[in-house]
């Protein structure tokens, strides 16, 4: 069983998704392209909204291919 994670384990040399959400210098299609290639190599994703009064709510979907 993984060791639970905590906030303070979370920055961008530990998790390069952090760094990726504050990247201005790489340019906003080469940062597009990346996530189109991540989003195509998955078949199930999470669609996630905010609820008010309930909070945020996720559900699983199929990857829609063109």
């Amino acid at each position: 069983m993984p060791q639970p994670l905590k906030a303070s384990h979370v920055e961008s040399k530990t998790d390069p998704t952090v760094a990726n959400q504050w990247d201005d210098k790489t340019p906003k299609k080469q940062q597009i392209d990346d996530f189109y290639k991540t989003v195509d190599g998955m078949k199930i994703g999470l669609l996630t909204t905010l609820r008010s009064g309930i909070g945020p709510v996720a559900r699983s979907m199929a990857i829609a291919k063109e």
